[in-house]
């Protein structure tokens, strides 16, 4: 009776210490299905960019994305790794600008950031962000400065059409929150956060901005801050990934979209020619205090003009790229 209870008690040791590995087994192999499974979705996302309508606009001034090798320098492509330059895809290498991170070292750098912020650095690079593909983190508070800055020649040309396209995935809003703004420049080219003393007090503007109840607006001002555009806000943002779209038609209207839908109808365009300043990306232009968490995935700039056609391509290769739903 004792050795049949004994074998009894063996064989359930057997069959649980089984069950346990075939369990791990099976789970192993999920979830190594699940990591080769995003490998061939960024295999395909880099297949769709390369064959999107984007690469053939040659308006575009620029194009930043982060699936494909080319987009950073070799060994930055790395999960959890601060990024030094965002490299500019467009179709013409002429005259590229690109997006680098900020130093607090060199003050006649363009990319210096006058900031007494402790940590001063470009964005981190994620592996697995918005749609399972690779994006970068823009994280800002009193004590951590994330963001990129293009160089000098990095403007947008202010007597012509343009379209800015962001895909941004919004995660903390709290306080001052820029998507992108511009660089504010002294007489000498050095770059101040102190708006009285850069040249037209920091105009003009152009910013994409989250107020901390979550609404989204936009400001467009002329040369000197005389004349301002202010889109209508967007309200309640959540934690999921938009495709924002400012444009502007010159000497006719400004329009603002959130995935498709237009916030900002028919706002008439009476600014004029308008010298854009560089780009800065993640992070307001003078503010200090400041709390926001969010990743972008892909921003791009057309400076001229588009068909309707080629605009409803551009986003239809968004759409798919990173898995939204236009309204």
């Amino acid at each position: 009776m004792k050795n049949k209870l004994h074998q009894k008690t063996g064989a359930s040791l057997i069959e649980f210490s089984l069950i346990v590995l075939f369990v791990g087994i099976f789970i192993a192999a999920i979830y190594q299905g699940y990591f080769v499974y995003l490998e061939s979705k960024l295999m395909s996302a880099k297949t769709v960019t390369k064959n999107s309508i984007v690469s053939r606009l040659k308006n575009q001034v620029f194009w930043f994305e982060t699936t494909l090798d080319e987009s950073f320098n070799k060994e930055e492509n790395v999960d959890g790794k601060a990024i030094s330059k965002w490299q500019n895809i467009k179709v013409s290498t002429e005259n590229s600008v690109n997006f680098f991170a900020p130093q607090n070292n060199d003050p006649d750098a363009f990319n210096f950031s006058p900031t007494s912020t402790l940590d001063v650095s470009g964005p981190t690079y994620i592996k697995y962000g918005i749609n399972g593909l690779p994006s970068l983190n823009f994280k800002n508070n009193s004590n951590v400065a994330q963001f990129l800055v293009t160089d000098l020649n990095g403007k947008i040309i202010g007597n012509d059409d343009f379209y800015i396209y962001v895909i941004a995935q919004i995660d903390e809003f709290s306080l001052d929150a820029s998507i992108f703004d511009v660089v504010c420049l002294k007489s000498d080219n050095r770059v101040t956060a102190n708006q009285n003393s850069a040249v037209n007090n920091c105009n003009p503007k152009l910013n994409m901005k989250i107020d901390p109840l979550g609404n989204v607006n936009n400001i467009i001002t002329d040369n000197y801050g005389l004349k301002q555009i202010e889109t209508e806000i967007f309200y309640s943002i959540k934690p999921k990934t938009y495709m924002f779209l400012l444009s502007r038609t010159f000497n006719n209207k400004f329009s603002f979209e959130v995935d498709g839908e237009k916030i900002l109808y028919d706002k008439n365009d009476d600014l004029g020619e308008v010298i854009f300043l560089p780009i800065k990306l993640g992070r307001n232009s003078v503010n200090s205090n400041v709390k926001s968490n969010f990743n972008i995935s892909e921003f791009i700039v057309i400076n001229g003009s588009i068909t309707l056609s080629q605009k409803k391509e551009i986003e239809l290769y968004l759409t798919k790229k990173y898995n939204l739903t236009l309204k």
